[in-house]
């Protein structure tokens, strides 16, 4: 009930009380009036009459006639309805009534009885007697007319209580109200309202507080605003080469395919080929400068020869121009130039092709998987070229789909995979936390591990994934029945999206309860985002049977935050771009520490990943982070059971 129903309603009680207090009060004093003024009549009658029997002037018939004007007189008093006088010397008696009519309802007279008064007075000592009756009729009136004035009076009170109150009440709960609103907007990131106010003394500590709290919020939010901004800067670079990455290239073709243009354009993907042997034989400084040679060549190769492009770093030797489209022989002369200018930066300069080239033209109209799986069919052919690269058009886009399907479904046949562990130390404790598996899977014809770079997307197009994860999980579900490791395995998107996957998964942890405990699995964060109910729905289930939950690259989508709120898992992994040279980045060491008061906040542990050295681990012990991994503590490791 409303603060203002509440006081009108004790109003109207008092109200009520009162209005039966006074209508009784009037009821007893008109009872009491009625009979002193009968027995002020009924004295002076009997002592007129008395006067008028003693005076011996007075013949018989002038003393009746006397009488008989005087109860006329009296019974003419709207107090008394009858008049009589009864005398001893004689049988007839004198008598005047009262014919007055008077208005009143019904129903009062069954609702309040009022009782007829006789008055009677000895007039002499012979014995005449003077007999008055009240008049009922007149005093239901007379109470009929209090209650309709007792009635106005207060329904008139109670209405402008109401309005009074109504208004009073208003007026204090403004400053509620407008709080309230405050709050509301301060919910929406909404800091735009004014400073509170309020008039009633006891409201300030409210309206003080919300302004406090606003203000607050809006250093905050204003302070993690520029954080954010700037790591979207910083993470959509890619660290090693200043080229924007993966993240920021998937933005700009989602921005390319979502204009109305008819326009064409090319996506070129470039791989270097030996990357891997370079790192291996030279070390990965040198890898890395090879990888910084090979971006500066891209660049100004763009600059110089593509019109309006752009230049991606997806990871590793793996890069991406996006550009309008150039006629075939300058094309062609462009490619060639490309692979040369690669291959003469080269480190080993050896007989091994150091690059491949895949180009593929799309339109508005089609979509990012698609466009991708062409550039990649192209690039995957010019493996075999010696040319080093190849136009999508020019290959039959189904064979290639049917060979990556041959691969993986034999992967999948085979039903094995090299399974890695690194693990994920509890610095406090010197000791791992939990153990992230990694899965390499090998190639049919050449027997060599299949780069994670080129048999993620092609599962993924071919929506093989699920099959894949059910096949880790399945090794891991044989290796823990021999071992005491605590690992965490990891979950795709398209897994949690796959309603037959998540049966199957929920199947085997009712069957394995033992082990669920060992068991943590991570998810992306954007599977929080693009997949919220299923993943949700699937967390909760997954700690239901006693498994645990991490979710990973946290600080890479606020939006996520409402679904880490739904599920509340136990950990959450910062996202690597954030980690990276964290002791040198001070806004980056300001974000992780707003991000990590909002885990803390609910309950969260979390873990930094992608630690490479000392001064890192150090920078991120500095802002409390107890749980790291990366390559400074282990690189994956072979999982060996005996």
């Amino acid at each position: 009930m409303k603060l203002s129903s509440q006081f009108i309603t004790g109003l109207t009680c008092l109200i009520v009380a009162v209005f039966f207090v006074a209508t009784f009060y009037e009821f007893s004093s008109l009872r009491q009036n009625q009979v002193r003024v009968i027995d002020d009549h009924a004295a002076q009658v009997a002592s007129t009459i008395n006067d008028t029997l003693a005076n011996k002037t007075t013949s018989e018939q002038d003393k009746s006639l006397t009488i008989r004007s005087l109860l006329e007189t009296v019974a003419a008093t709207p107090y008394i309805t009858q008049a009589r006088f009864e005398s001893s010397k004689n049988s007839d008696d004198i008598s005047s009534k009262n014919i007055g009519a008077f208005e009143y309802p019904a129903w009062l007279t069954s609702v309040i009885p009022i009782e007829k008064i006789n008055k009677r007075v000895v007039v002499n000592q012979e014995g005449d007697v003077v007999t008055l009756s009240s008049n009922s009729a007149y005093a239901y009136a007379l109470f009929w007319t209090v209650l309709v004035k007792q009635t106005l009076i207060s329904s008139i009170l109670l209405i402008l209580s109401m309005v009074i109150v109504s208004g009073i009440s208003a007026l204090s709960i403004r400053p509620i109200k407008r709080s309230t609103k405050q709050l509301t907007a301060l919910e929406n990131h909404n800091y735009s309202l004014p400073n509170l106010s309020s008039f009633t003394k006891e409201y300030r500590y409210l309206t003080n507080a919300v302004n406090s709290l606003a203000i607050s919020l809006e250093r905050r939010f204003t302070q993690l605003s520029k954080q954010s901004e700037q790591f979207k800067q910083v993470a959509s670079k890619d660290a090693l080469t200043g080229l924007a990455n993966r993240s920021a290239f998937e933005r700009h073709m989602k921005a390319l395919l979502s204009t109305s243009s008819t326009k064409e354009m090319d996506l070129t993907l470039v791989r270097l080929a030996q990357l891997g042997r370079v790192n291996a034989q030279l070390g990965s400084l040198a890898g890395d400068s090879y990888v910084v040679g090979v971006a500066n060549i891209l660049q100004l190769n763009a600059q110089d020869t593509y019109k309006n492009a752009f230049v991606f770093r997806f990871s590793g030797g793996d890069f991406a121009i996006v550009s309008n489209p150039l006629p075939r022989d300058e094309h062609e002369n462009t490619l060639r130039s490309l692979v040369r200018l690669i291959t003469n930066v080269y480190p080993l300069q050896d007989e091994k092709k150091a690059v491949s080239i895949g180009v593929a033209r799309f339109s508005p109209n089609e979509i990012l998987p698609h466009i991708i799986e062409k550039a990649d069919n192209a690039l995957i052919a010019a493996t075999k070229l010696e040319q080093g690269w190849q136009f999508a058009s020019d290959i039959q886009h189904v064979h290639s789909s049917a060979k990556w399907r041959e691969r993986l479904t034999y992967i999948v046949e085979q039903q094995y995979a090299d399974i890695l562990i690194q693990p994920i130390v509890n610095i406090e404790q010197n000791a791992p936390a939990y153990h992230e598996i990694f899965a390499r899977f090998k190639d049919s014809e050449t027997n060599t591990v299949i780069p994670m770079s080129q048999l993620i997307p092609a599962s993924e197009r071919l929506e093989l994934i699920p099959q894949l994860d059910k096949l880790v999980v399945s090794m891991v579900f044989k290796k823990l029945s021999a071992t005491s490791h605590q690992v965490g395995i990891n979950l795709s998107n398209m897994s949690i999206s796959n309603a037959s996957f998540r049966e199957w998964l929920l199947g085997q942890l009712r069957q394995r309860e033992e082990v669920c405990r060992r068991l943590v699995f991570e998810i992306e964060d954007s599977a929080l985002i693009h997949h919220s109910g299923d993943a949700i729905a699937l967390c909760k289930q997954i700690m239901q049977c006693g498994a645990q939950v991490t979710v990973e690259h946290f600080g890479d989508n606020f939006s996520s935050l409402a679904g880490l709120r739904a599920i509340s898992p136990q950990f959450v992994k910062l996202s690597g771009r954030l980690t990276q040279s964290i002791h040198l980045q001070k806004d980056n060491q300001l974000f992780i520490s707003s991000l990590l008061s909002i885990a803390r906040n609910l309950h969260i542990e979390v873990i930094a990943e992608m630690v490479e050295n000392e001064a890192e681990s150090i920078a991120l012990e500095n802002l409390n982070v107890t749980f790291q991994q990366g390559y400074y503590f282990a690189k994956p490791t072979l999982w060996m059971v005996y």
